[in-house]
């Protein structure tokens, strides 16, 4: 294997049982089964070898089969390795009732590894929960998780993430987590979270006014609910008045007819529920129905912002959208802004506005940007079909005027400019895509920039970005 040998009998042990059934993910366990061993030889190997050893096993999470014909069970671990497989720990539902004893069975064997090896919560620093719509849970399962929470906690477990959400990624309906998620998150969780995401699943607003370590929300499509479901009052009694979470970073992305907006104006209003005095860093999709609340955002914490990434919300649903999607924001009073993130024209909005009235509120918002000197990074963004790369550049009057603002706001300082174009394959011929399409791209890309925008496309300091999908980025 290339290593000395005097160090293949360093680190872990490890020993190969067949037919013991093991089903792991990459830094995520979901089940893992403990026994007595039996006495059988035993390799010590190398600890990276370890290492990459439990990342193979990760990679095959979905063949059940090969996981099942020849399992690997650790004897123990280099502590490396421990906290490498045990950082993180995902709980989620079968919609299939079928499979109710296989789920409880998986509880039963993570507390038989509590028991084993009491040391492995201290390792645990993200728990995800998801939940299918529709899954009905037993109450076995309902004590287990009681159990389970109660072991967690007593054993010192600390999580710093909490992930919660339907692993469906349904826009359509928020997915009520089961009480036992609830409680198991109340008990265990709230005293040291710092991160929680919330993807498609409604929680009470309480959660997040109660984690007061939290520092770090990201909320997809819904994700809150109130005691009266579209309003958050002081007088509610779930609401205590005391200073809620002083987050530092917000994230929330919807489709534009979703009600995140409608809950999460009235949390961000709310200091008891939400700080956001000291946010440093908001990402989320801009439409026209949240133009609104993220001016109040911004307006809420603007003596400490210091990142602003707004892309379209159109990149989250799948239809097209009947307004423009670059508001007129103002960041004049942004003193620390450091990065700026905005989308340009897209591929929904094309057929239906041109260029100059899809992006008319762009202007404005270069024009308060004149007002600061701390911005570093300044991307544009653009999501758009095969075939709507001509068009984009059809009216040459928009780029004009965008390389003459962009020249004069970049002129004397060390500013970067990006410019990064998304080619969507759902909207396209993904079979189609090989280097030379996306060589092509890139050259028409650069080649009109460079025609309509001379001055700001010789600026030693701007970048140019083609992205594929679904290959990924190149």
């Amino acid at each position: 294997m290339g290593f000395p040998r005097a160090q293949l009998f360093e680190g872990a042990q490890i020993t190969v049982r067949p037919w013991l059934s093991l089903s792991l993910g990459h830094n995520t366990i979901d089940t893992f089964c403990f026994s007595k061993m039996t006495q059988s030889p035993i390799l010590r190997l190398f600890p990276e070898l370890i290492d990459r050893i439990v990342d193979h096993i990760a990679d095959f999470i979905n063949s059940e089969q090969s996981l099942t014909a020849c399992a690997l069970v650790c004897r123990a671990f280099h502590p490396r390795s421990q906290a490498r497989l045990f950082s993180s720990i995902a709980f989620w539902s079968d919609c299939n009732p079928r499979y109710r004893n296989r789920r409880i069975k998986r509880l039963e064997d993570f507390l038989s590894i509590l028991d084993s090896a009491p040391h492995i919560p201290l390792f645990v620093h993200s728990i995800s929960l998801q939940v299918y719509v529709g899954h009905q849970y037993s109450t076995a399962e309902n004590l287990l998780f009681s159990q389970l929470a109660s072991r967690l906690k007593e054993l010192g477990c600390r999580p710093r993430e909490l992930r919660l959400g339907s692993p469906l990624g349904s826009y359509a309906i928020a997915h009520q987590l089961p009480n036992f998620y609830i409680n198991l998150i109340q008990t265990l969780i709230i005293p040291s979270v710092t991160s929680l995401n919330i993807a498609h699943a409604s929680i009470p607003v309480t959660i997040i006014s109660s984690c007061s370590h939290l520092r770090s929300l990201t909320v997809v499509d819904r994700g809150i609910t109130t005691t009266k479901n579209s309003r958050v009052e002081s007088t509610d009694p779930d609401i205590t008045h005391s200073p809620g979470p002083k987050i530092e970073s917000l994230e929330y992305y919807q489709p534009e007819w979703s009600s995140t907006n409608r809950v999460l104006s009235a949390v961000v209003g709310n200091p008891a529920i939400l700080n956001l005095s000291h946010l440093r860093t908001l990402r989320t999709s801009v439409a026209s129905r949240n133009a609104a609340l993220l001016m109040k955002i911004i307006g809420l914490c603007a003596n400490h912002l210091e990142e602003v990434h707004l892309v379209p919300s159109s990149r989250y649903s799948s239809y097209a959208l009947p307004v423009p999607e670059v508001h007129q924001f103002d960041f004049s009073n942004v003193p620390r802004l450091r990065a700026l993130s905005l989308p340009l024209v897209e591929a929904y909005i094309k057929s239906l506005h041109p260029s100059s009235e899809t992006n008319e509120g762009i202007w404005p918002v270069l024009k308060s940007l004149h007002a600061t000197n701390t911005l570093e990074t300044l991307n544009f963004s653009s999501f758009l079909a095969m075939g709507d790369i001509e068009d984009v550049f059809s009216e040459d009057q928009f780029w004009i005027q965008l390389g003459t603002e962009l020249t004069t706001l970049a002129s004397g300082k060390h500013m970067l400019i990006g410019f990064h174009l998304h080619i969507l394959s759902w909207l396209s011929y993904p079979d189609q895509y090989d280097d030379k399409v996306l060589h092509s791209c890139r050259h028409l890309f650069k080649e009109r920039i460079g025609r309509l925008m001379p001055e700001c496309a010789a600026m030693p300091n701007i970048t140019f970005n083609v992205f594929l999908y679904p290959r990924g980025e190149e």
